[in-house]
């Protein structure tokens, strides 16, 4: 009877033992279910795995930042990013801040097939394709933020748009000139998806003579060319940059990055039209789309970089430049007949006193007269008046002022104008 009791216990606690660890590898599997984390050492073993749906690399910054890994394991174990990213092997990477080329090597000696690209910030996330072509970036505020739902979400917008690429590009290798053209431009203007390799090839090869005007639309980069082109020839840049505004074969977005040149080009070579000019092509920027990043910017770009230094109201740190480009003062000036006239900056108020470098008198584009010296008003003149000699009567007057200010502007006064006797 012993016997059987002992042999009664053990059977109850093997098969206690037996639930206990069945029900813990139904725990597991489960776990795996929800959470399929596909975990690889090496390239060979994740090319092993890779499906359609690519890589996607969880990269945060090797060693200082704890932040940035955070934010990316947590991404990485997460079930709805888990779910959006399909198939995809994902694979969580620590990166070096700075890309050199050693770095590049050891990346390359374990993931090698992967490209790895600069990510404008870290923690980030690198979609690839099965090729191991960089299609995709998920980074800045997106993960700062870290909210997976949002996550999850742009995962599955950015996967969906490379499909639609890769769908483009099959129908454009079927295809025949404009057609075809017009094919790889539509799959280079995805929004956040890199754009396919040798699409300029191809497109010229398709449409050599650019009957479509998708060639220039999507080849052109008007910074390159403003940086190229301005000190040989500003007004030939401004001219440019207008024909291609009035130009239907550009996108509004682009037309927005072609007044921000122009914008920037008055910015840097002034002169007494810049201002005028400046806020002429803020207007159209904004025009373009009030609610784009750039469009937003225009009424910036306005008031801090084309805003009006009045003769009336004298100056305030708003229309103060940052930089030495030349400032027109608007308004009625006392300025007619022949004559000297000085030009006196009188300090008000402010931490900052205001510097000034030079005074040019115009009549409408033509200089007529200056003064160009170092001056300052603040709790203390020194040499802050400018006397220009007008030897004709003049239909246009106008005043530039060249401020040395750098970015000390919290500087208000008036100014004056008398005509000596």
């Amino acid at each position: 009877m012993k016997k059987v009791l002992i042999v009664a216990a053990l059977l109850v606690a093997a098969c206690a033992l037996y639930k206990g660890y069945t029900a813990n590898e139904a725990k597991k599997a489960k776990a795996a279910a929800d959470n399929p984390t596909v975990k690889v050492i090496s390239m060979e073993e994740a090319k092993a795995k890779v499906t359609d749906d690519g890589y996607i690399l969880f990269a945060y910054a090797d060693g200082w930042d704890t932040y940035g890994k955070k934010v990316a394991l947590k991404l990485y174990k997460n079930k709805e990013v888990a779910k959006a990213a399909g198939q995809a092997v994902r694979i969580p990477y620590a990166l070096p801040q700075a890309l050199d080329d050693d770095a590049r090597k050891a990346f390359n000696a374990q993931w090698e097939g992967l490209k790895i690209p600069n990510a404008d910030n870290y923690p980030a996330l690198l979609l690839f394709d099965r090729n191991g072509r960089h299609y995709s970036t998920i980074c800045g505020t997106y993960m700062t933020k870290a909210k997976p739902a949002k996550v999850a979400k742009l995962i599955k917008e950015r996967m969906a748009a490379k499909r639609e690429q890769d769908e483009l590009m099959r129908q454009a290798a079927e295809a025949k000139g404009v057609d075809k053209a017009r094919l790889i431009a539509k799959a280079c203007n995805l929004k956040d998806i890199n754009r396919p390799d040798n699409y300029e090839k191809q497109l010229r090869a398709a449409d050599p003579n650019d009957e479509s005007g998708v060639v220039r639309q999507v080849t052109f980069n008007p910074w390159g060319f403003v940086e190229k082109k301005i000190k040989e020839d500003p007004a030939e840049v401004l001219k440019e940059l207008d024909t291609m505004l009035a130009d239907p074969a550009y996108t509004d977005d682009q037309k927005q990055v072609f007044c921000a040149c122009a914008i920037g080009t008055l910015r840097r070579v002034g002169g007494p039209e810049a201002s005028k000019r400046m806020r002429e092509y803020a207007r159209k920027l904004e025009s373009y789309g009030k609610d784009t990043v750039l469009g937003r910017s225009a009424a910036i770009a306005e008031r801090e970089w084309a805003a009006t230094l009045t003769y009336e109201d004298g100056w305030q740190p708003g229309v103060l430049p940052a930089d030495q480009t030349p400032v027109e003062l608007e308004g009625r000036l006392p300025i007619d007949g022949p004559g000297t006239y000085t030009v006196v900056f009188h300090y008000k108020k402010g931490p900052h006193a205001l510097y000034v470098k030079a005074v040019e008198l115009y009549d409408g584009d033509t200089k007529v007269a200056e003064d160009r010296h170092d001056g300052s008003t603040g709790i203390k003149n020194n040499k802050n008046t400018y006397d220009l000699k007008v030897d004709a009567p003049l239909k246009n007057p106008r005043l530039l002022i060249t401020f040395n200010m750098n970015q000390n502007r919290d500087s208000y006064g008036r100014i004056s104008i008398i005509k000596q006797k």
